[in-house]
């Protein structure tokens, strides 16, 4: 931060306020407009704590708690509030310090309810609207080393921050026309989904249905996801096989993918799939080829299901199945196990991962 920030300005003081604002320039930084109010419980050498709020003609919006101590990174330091009209916890979420250490930016900040979750969030401009709302506001500033209790008036704020930035009543109206706009985005992705999990309530198992529906039905919880909360066209899901390898047979477990518009993939979450998802009964008329040659090859019947589906859920085309020894011992081969491979539509052969022992 440079020094020049607090330096040389003539304050425009209204009487009884605790807040004043002043403007000034610099050859550096050019015009600027400045609201600051001294802050109580300084403790030595800091002596005087302020709150500051600049705005340069070149530079973003600051506000910041100036001279209250000594922070650096890495120090768990924890700034909050708390204002004179309730008990609600404010803490910053999001902080830098100045080069001296002796300034906190305070960027935005969060509050909590009585179960310690967080219930709202505030960017810059709605923590300084938040502040023409109240009276009077406590701060904490601690870390590692020492714990500070201050207190400052907010008498003569709302006058003082409008002075420095005339346009925040228009900036809260756009931050809060998108929010409406993302709400009713997040509502129409909600009724999306709600569609998606009847379309493979018949797939997934009954437990996973459960575990998608507190995912992908709570707002807060879908707000995370980049395309699902976002894209509401797209009603594309993509099941991938658990692990890439056979054990996804046997616990039917399958990896969920939202698939957007552009054909990008989300991941979801692990579900588990029903009995019926994989049933052997319907074979292709490939399929049949396949399962035919590998009993000749004398490979079990549950060892060839397991085959065809692995390639049915990897949605390989498959033109002619193979037996290998590559990546089987001398002592396994004479055991009798065996690779079995699959040769691709473009001729690229593909070896199972698992290992088959042929029945004698």
């Amino acid at each position: 931060m440079k020094k020049l920030l607090i330096l040389l300005f003539l304050p425009i003081t209204i009487y009884g306020q605790a807040w004043s604002y002043s403007n000034g320039s610099n050859k550096f930084d050019g015009k600027y407009k400045m609201a600051y109010a001294s802050v109580n419980g300084g403790q030595f050498p800091y002596n005087n704590p302020s709150l500051i709020i600049t705005k340069y003609d070149s530079s973003s919006l600051k506000f910041y708690l100036n001279n209250s101590g000594y922070y650096q990174y890495d120090t768990d330091l924890s700034v909050e509030f708390v204002f004179d009209d309730s008990d609600k916890v404010f803490e910053v979420d999001d902080f830098s310090l100045s080069d001296d250490g002796s300034a906190i930016f305070l960027n935005s900040m969060v509050s909590y309810n009585k179960s310690f979750t967080i219930d709202e969030t505030f960017n810059l401009f709605q923590m300084l609207d938040l502040f023409t709302k109240k009276n009077k506001a406590y701060i904490r500033v601690s870390d590692r080393y020492k714990t500070i209790d201050l207190k400052v008036s907010l008498s003569g704020s709302t006058r003082a921050i409008n002075y420095v930035y005339p346009n925040l009543n228009s900036v809260l109206t756009d931050i809060e026309s998108s929010k409406l706009e993302e709400e009713n985005i997040l509502v129409k992705a909600i009724e999306r989904n709600k569609a998606l999990i009847e379309k493979y309530r018949s797939t997934i198992s009954d437990n996973s249905i459960i575990e998608l529906e507190e995912t992908i039905l709570d707002k807060e919880k879908v707000s995370f996801f980049k395309y699902l909360s976002k894209d509401i066209e797209s009603d594309s899901v993509y099941l991938k096989p658990y692990g890439g390898s056979f054990n996804f047979i046997k616990d039917k477990e399958a990896m969920m993918y939202f698939i957007s518009l552009n054909g990008d993939k989300e991941f979801i979450k692990k579900v588990v799939l029903k009995d019926k998802y994989f049933e052997i009964d319907n074979y292709s008329p490939q399929e049949i080829i396949f399962r035919d040659n590998l009993i000749k090859y004398k490979i079990s019947e549950d060892d060839v299901n397991q085959i065809i589906l692995y390639f049915r859920f990897e949605k390989m085309n498959v033109k002619s199945i193979f037996l290998s020894k590559d990546g089987v011992s001398a002592t396994e081969y004479n055991l009798g196990y065996i690779k079995v491979g699959g040769l691709l539509d473009d001729d690229t052969p593909f070896i199972l991962p698992k290992t088959f022992k042929k029945i004698r």
